[in-house]
């Protein structure tokens, strides 16, 4: 009798350790599965989840195979960008629109400047068709618009133009702060411009604006003075920007290092190319401005 429980208390133990084992064994699959689908996740996301030193920018959106400024561009960017750039342009009726030129000419089917058209008539325009037929019927967006669609999804960098039209600089810098603060996204956006003016007037109306400075061919001049009196660094502070943004050819190691020492983030643009992207990874530059941002890995 007393054998008998033993055994039958004996299978019941047994029973019960194959029970737990199956039960860990389903939690570690469980687990597992979890694991991968995040990953995943990440992995579609460019692992934007994960902090990263270097940050790469969609200069225009993926404008190497969309056409610039265009929704085709900004959503074919999301998957590899952390950052969407943009460029912004008055309309005559006050409404900032997403375009690169002060003129329609290069990107739309239409004639004349950007300021001397209603957004009415500029939604008509074509600003497909010149990157490739199949891309015929694409609209310039307004930055509301973009606004409504990149929120929650991904960081904008809008740059203001500068046109020579002060009166018209100062409503596009108004008007870009306005909807920015409507929808709420001051802290995912940062505005850029070469005219360092343009951002320090938006600093004055709104201090928690986060501003770069851009540097390039057509200010270079200005650029190398600083250098030469070694003020870029005080330059920049004083301007109460965040960072600079420096054209490929102006940037090097030395101005790097001498702006990461006294808080300042830089960047870089433009750079397609992996081996190139590489170099200034290795410099340590905070922000990576690509057309093909596909193409790179950082």
């Amino acid at each position: 009798m007393v054998a008998k429980l033993l055994r039958a208390e004996g299978k019941s133990v047994a029973m019960r350790t194959r029970k737990n084992s199956i039960l860990l064994l389903l939690i570690a699959i469980l687990v597992f599965i979890i694991g991968k689908v995040i990953f995943r996740l990440d992995f579609l996301n460019g692992e934007k989840s994960m902090k990263k030193d270097t940050l790469l920018v969609a200069h225009r959106g993926l404008s190497a195979s969309y056409p610039e400024n265009g929704f085709a561009a900004f959503k074919a960017a999301l998957k590899f960008a952390d950052i969407i750039e943009l460029d912004v342009h008055l309309t005559r009726d006050n409404v900032l629109v997403v375009i690169h030129d002060d003129t329609l000419d290069r990107t739309t089917d239409g004639r004349g400047k950007v300021a001397d058209f209603t957004l009415k008539e500029i939604k008509d325009l074509d600003a497909g068709s010149w990157f490739g037929e199949e891309f015929s019927g694409e609209r310039i967006p307004t930055l509301e618009e973009v606004l409504k669609f990149v929120k929650g999804k991904i960081k904008l960098n809008i740059e203001i133009k500068n046109i020579e039209n002060e009166n018209l600089n100062l409503k596009t810098v108004e008007e870009c702060v306005r909807l920015v603060k409507k929808f709420d996204m001051v802290e995912d956006v940062i505005v850029s411009s070469f005219d360092h003016d343009i951002l320090s007037h938006l600093k004055e109306i709104a201090p928690k604006f986060r501003i770069y400075l851009i540097f390039g061919k057509r200010n270079r001049h200005h650029f190398y003075n600083l250098i030469k009196q070694n003020e870029l660094g005080s330059y920049i502070q004083k301007r109460q920007a965040e960072g600079v943004n420096i054209g490929i050819l102006l940037l090097s190691s030395k101005i790097v290092e001498d702006l990461k020492k006294v808080g300042l983030k830089v960047g870089v643009y433009t750079i397609n190319e992996q081996n190139v992207a590489q170099k200034f990874l290795k410099l340590g530059v905070n922000l990576i401005y690509s057309n093909a941002p596909d193409r790179l890995k950082i």
